[in-house]
C-alpha cells in the first residue's frame, strides 16, 4: 500500500492550495482606493452575495455624468418594510489607507440577508457606495449622484456606517460642518446600540463647538445634511480587542425599527446640550435650555437688585474704572501674541517648526504660562499703575463681559452659549460669597466646561484646525483664546484684591511668590520643549516628493521632514542618492528616465473634423490623471469618451478622468479640422512607484510621484 503514500500528499497538497486560495479570496482587500481593482474585486463580491441571498438590487455607474467621472460603481439594494417610512443605511465600499470598512460591508450584508424573505418593520435601502471617499468637486460623489434620484414621499433617516474593525466599541459623529443629527435620532441609536452590548462613545463638546462650516469638518454625511434628511455617522472608537459584532448590529437595529414601527419623525430638535463626563450622556432639548437661560437671567437680576441695598453696589465707582475692562484685553492680546512668538521662535531654535502638531497639550501649556507670567509681571509688579485696587471692580468686570459672551455666543449658536452661561452662574456666586474657601471652589467650577472641552480638542479626540487656531494663529485664534481667557482673569483679580487690600504689608511678598512660581513654570516648560521628542517610540514621517516633466526630460526631488535628519543611506530603485546630512529639507536633480508613462497619438480626418486617439500606459497604478486641453482659440469639441467641462471662453477643455485609472487608458476626442491646441497631462502616483529605501529606521518614507507631459495636437 506503500504506492498510494505518494498520491494521498498529492491530493493533500492540492487540497490545501485550494483552502488557502479560499481564503485568500475570503480575506478582505484593503485598501481599496476608489476605482481599483481591489473595490471592483469587493463590489462583484457584494453583488454575488446579494444574488445568493435573492435580495433585489440595482447597480448605479458613474461613467456618464456631466462634470466627474468615476471608474467605481455603487449597489443598491431595496427591501419593502411593513412601513412606507424608510431607513437607509449608507455603507462605504472604498477605503483609504488607515481605513478598510470591512465591518460596515459585513453589516450591511447581514441586514439584507436577515430581511430578504421577512419584511421589516421599516422599508430599508442598504447603499453599497463606490466613490463615497473622491477627493474631486464633487464629494462624496455616491452620495450626490444618489441623492439626485432620490425623493422619498415618507420620512426617511440614514445611518452611515464607516465602521472598521469588529471592537464592540463605536464613536457616533453627529456634526458635520455647521449641520447636527437631530436629537431624536441621536438618542433612539445611541439607546439602541447601548442595549445590544456596544460600548458607545460620543464626544460632548461636539454639538456645541464643532458647529461651524469649516470645509475640513464637513464629514460623509454632509450631502444628506444638505438634502434636509435626519443622518448620523458611526465610526470605530479605539479598542484592543476584536469580536463578531454582526448579530450585535441586527439587534441594534431591530430595536431601532420597533422604537418607530409607526413612523420616524419628520422633524426634530438640532439645538441641544449635550452632557457627557465620561459615565454616560445627558441631553438637554433647546426648550428646555431656553427655559432654563431665561430662568437664570431672571433669578440673577432678582438676586442684584434683593441685595443691592445691602451690599452698596457703587456702580459708579464701576463705571469711573470701566476704562481698564478694554484696555486689559488689549494688553492680554498682545501678551498672547507675544507668547504665540516666543513659540515659534522656540520651534525654529530646535528646528522643528511642526512640534505643536506633535505634542499639542505642552504646547498649549507653555503658551498659557507665558501669557500669564507676562500678564501678572505687567499689572501686579508695576504698582504704580493706574489700576483700580477694588475687588468688587473686578468681579462686576467678570460678570459683565461673561454676561456680553453669552449673549454673544447664544446669537451665533445658542448650543455654544452653555459653556458661558455656566461660567456665569459660578461666577456670580463667587462675587456674592465672601468666604475664601467657596470663593476658590466657585472660581475651580466656572472654567470647568471649557477645561473639558480643551482636554477633547487637545487630547481625547485631536482637532488639528482648531490646535492650529489656537495656538499658533495669531490673529484669529488668539483673539478667540482671550475672550476665553479674560474673564476668568477678571476673577483672578478679584480674588487677589479681595485678600490684599487689607494686608498690603504681605502683598509685595505674595507677588513675588506669584512671579516666581510662573516664571520657573515657563522655565521647566522651555525645557521640556526644548527636549521632547514626539519620534521616540515612533518613526518620524519622511515625504519623498518627485516630480518628472517627459517635455524637458526632469526628474527632480524634493525630500522633506519636520525633524532634522543625519544620514539617510536613500536608494532609489536600488540606486544610491545622495542626500546632504544635518536637513529638514533637500532639493535634488535625478537622473532622467522616463519609463513610467507612454503616449501615442493617432488621428483620423472625418469630413471637416479630426477624431484623436491618444492610449496612455502607466507602469504602476497612477491615483490621479488630470488632462487639459489648451487652445489659443475657443474650440468645440464634438466628441469625447469622457466628461468634459469648457473653461476660459472655450479655450480650455477639462477633461474629467477619475482616480486610479487602468494603467491602459483610451482617449478620443473630436475637434474640429483646424483646431490648434495641446494636452496637458498630469499623473499623480501616491506611493510612488519608484522603491524608496533608507539605511536608518528612525524615518517612515511617504513617497508620492508627479509626471507630466505635454501633447501638441497638430493638424
Amino acid at each position: 500500500m506503500s504506492y498510494l503514500e505518494p498520491m494521498k500528499c498529492f491530493v493533500g497538497a492540492v487540497i490545501l492550495c485550494l483552502g488557502l486560495a479560499g481564503a485568500a479570496l475570503a480575506a478582505p482587500l484593503s485598501p481599496r482606493p476608489e476605482g481599483s481593482a481591489a473595490e471592483l474585486q469587493e463590489l462583484g463580491h457584494l453583488a454575488g452575495e446579494l444574488d445568493k441571498a435573492k435580495v433585489p438590487y440595482t447597480r448605479e455607474s458613474y461613467s456618464n455624468l456631466a462634470h466627474s467621472h468615476s471608474f467605481a460603481y455603487s449597489l443598491v439594494a431595496s427591501i419593502a418594510g411593513k412601513s412606507p417610512d424608510r431607513l437607509v443605511l449608507v455603507v462605504p465600499v472604498d477605503t483609504s489607507a488607515a481605513k478598510n470598512a470591512q465591518t460596515g460591508l459585513s453589516w450591511g450584508l447581514e441586514v439584507c440577508r436577515k430581511w430578504a424573505k421577512v419584511a421589516p418593520p421599516l422599508s430599508l435601502t442598504v447603499f453599497f457606495a463606490g466613490a463615497e471617499r473622491n477627493t474631486g468637486t464633487r464629494t462624496p460623489l455616491s452620495s450626490l449622484q444618489f441623492l439626485e434620484n432620490f425623493f422619498p414621499s415618507e420620512p426617511a433617516a440614514v445611518l452611515i456606517l464607516d465602521v472598521d474593525e469588529s471592537s464592540g466599541s463605536l464613536e457616533l459623529v453627529p456634526v458635520s460642518g455647521a449641520s447636527i443629527t437631530p436629537l431624536w435620532l441621536l438618542k433612539s441609536w445611541l439607546e439602541a446600540f447601548r442595549s445590544a452590548g456596544f460600548a458607545v462613545q460620543l464626544a460632548g463638546s461636539q454639538p456645541q463647538i464643532f458647529r461651524f462650516d469649516i470645509p475640513e469638518k464637513r464629514t460623509l454625511a454632509q450631502p444628506w445634511f444638505n438634502r434636509g434628511f435626519s443622518t448620523l455617522l458611526v465610526q470605530n472608537s479605539p479598542s484592543s480587542q476584536t469580536r463578531d459584532t454582526r448579530q450585535d448590529f441586527l439587534v441594534s437595529l431591530t430595536n431601532f425599527m420597533n422604537q418607530y414601527s409607526r413612523g420616524l419623525p419628520s422633524s426634530g430638535d438640532r439645538n441641544y446640550i449635550v452632557f457627557d463626563a465620561g459615565w454616560g450622556a445627558f441631553f438637554l432639548p433647546q426648550g428646555y435650555y431656553l427655559g432654563a437661560l431665561l430662568l437664570t437671567a431672571f433669578l440673577l437680576t432678582l438676586l442684584f437688585l434683593v441685595r443691592a441695598p445691602k451690599r452698596g453696589i457703587d456702580l459708579a465707582s464701576w463705571r469711573a474704572s470701566a476704562w481698564q475692562i478694554p484696555v486689559s484685553f488689549f494688553f492680554l492680546f498682545l501678551f498672547l501674541v507675544l507668547a504665540t512668538s516666543i513659540l515659534n521662535s522656540l520651534f525654529v531654535l530646535r528646528n522643528f517648526t511642526s512640534f505643536w502638531r506633535y505634542e499639542p497639550l505642552p504646547t498649549l501649556a507653555l503658551k498659557l504660562s507665558l501669557t500669564l507670567s507676562l500678564y501678572f509681571l505687567f499689572f501686579f509688579q508695576f504698582r504704580r499703575l493706574p489700576l483700580s485696587r477694588w475687588s468688587k471692580f473686578y468681579s462686576y468686570s467678570a460678570l459683565f463681559v461673561l454676561a456680553l459672551e453669552t449673549l454673544s455666543a447664544a446669537a451665533i449658536e445658542l448650543s455654544f452659549s452653555f459653556y458661558f452661561l455656566w461660567a456665569l452662574v459660578f461666577a456670580v456666586l463667587f462675587h456674592l460669597t465672601p468666604r475664601r474657601g467657596l470663593k476658590i471652589l466657585f472660581f475651580a467650577l466656572a472654567p470647568l466646561w471649557f477645561v473639558k472641552a480643551v482636554a477633547e480638542i487637545f487630547w481625547l479626540y485631536p482637532d488639528p484646525i482648531l490646535t492650529r487656531l489656537i495656538l499658533i494663529s495669531t490673529p484669529v485664534g488668539n483673539l478667540g483664546f482671550s475672550l476665553l481667557l479674560f474673564p476668568f482673569l477678571l476673577l483672578a483679580h478679584s480674588f487677589h484684591y479681595q485678600r490684599h487690600q487689607r494686608q498690603e504689608r504681605n502683598e509685595k511678598h505674595r507677588i513675588r511668590v506669584l512671579m516666581m512660581f510662573w516664571t520657573a513654570l515657563s522655565a521647566a516648560l522651555v525645557l521640556l520643549v526644548l527636549d521632547l521628542n514626539p519620534f521616540q517610540k515612533v518613526q518620524a514621517p519622511l515625504n519623498w516628493n518627485e516630480t518628472m516633466n517627459l517635455n524637458t526630460r526632469q526628474d527632480d526631488l524634493v525630500v522633506s521632514s519636520p525633524i532634522l535628519w543625519d544620514r539617510l543611506g536613500a536608494r532609489l530603485d536600488g540606486r544610491p542618492i545622495t542626500i546632504p546630512a544635518h536637513r529638514q529639507r533637500a532639493n535634488l536633480a535625478l537622473p532622467f528616465q522616463g519609463d513610467i508613462v507612454e503616449t501615442r497619438l493617432t488621428s483620423r480626418a472625418f469630413l471637416d473634423r479630426t477624431v484623436w486617439s491618444l492610449n496612455i500606459r502607466t507602469f504602476g497604478q497612477a491615483s490621479n490623471l488630470q488632462i487639459l486641453l489648451n487652445a489659443d482659440n475657443p474650440v468645440v469639441v464634438y466628441d469625447c469618451n469622457f466628461p468634459f467641462q469648457l473653461e476660459n471662453a472655450s479655450k480650455r477643455v477639462r477633461i474629467f478622468i477619475g482616480a486610479n485609472p487602468p494603467q491602459n487608458l483610451d482617449l478620443r476626442m473630436t475637434l474640429a479640422q483646424d483646431a490648434r491646441a495641446q494636452l496637458d497631462l498630469d499623473f499623480d502616483f501616491s506611493p510612488s512607484p519608484h522603491v524608496v529605501q533608507l539605511r536608518t529606521e528612525r524615518f517612515q518614507v511617504r513617497s508620492t510621484l508627479r509626471v507630466h507631459d505635454k501633447i501638441r495636437l497638430k493638424p
